[in-house]
């Protein structure tokens, strides 16, 4: 399968790295693209939360299939410093969609951190293949959380 194009608009650029968004469905995209330095990471996910928290949204799509080098100190400050702060400033029914390399470095990091959000933030998340079924899986696991105008 391809992926769908959704209508998302870019929201957030670090190095090669992008966030985009789908307001429609209330759908943020983080892609993750070649190497990433520390810093680099840790901003990445910093603006990208910050974003998510400001529209409350709560269905993401994680695509690590471009993924490069990302140390396992980054790796960690995700675990310990992102994902606490997802679960407290998110909704309670997040749910996110991993689109995984297939790299086995990159898939070990990948599967790292996938057991680690689940741990910490008891949401919904599943690895699927493509962007059409990452779409179509959080349609069906959640509602969309309506923001106070």
């Amino acid at each position: 399968m391809t992926d769908i194009a959704m209508p998302m608009e870019k929201i957030i650029t670090v190095e090669q790295a992008q966030t985009l968004y789908d307001a429609s469905n209330k759908i943020i995209k983080m892609t993750f693209i070649g190497d990433m330095s520390d810093d680099s990471y840790k901003a990445f996910w910093t603006k990208s939360i910050d974003f998510a928290e400001k529209q409350q949204v709560n269905r993401i799509i994680i695509d690590q299939r471009q993924i490069g080098n990302v140390s396992f100190n980054a790796r960690g400050w995700v675990v310990i410093s992102a994902f606490p702060r997802v679960k407290k400033v998110l909704p309670n029914n997040m749910a996110a969609a991993i689109l995984g390399s297939e790299k086995i470095m990159q898939k070990t990091g990948m599967q790292y951190l996938l057991k680690a959000f689940r741990t910490l933030t008891g949401y919904t998340v599943e690895i699927l293949p493509d962007q059409e079924e990452a779409v179509a899986f959080l349609r069906k696991v959640n509602n969309l959380v309506k923001v106070p105008a």
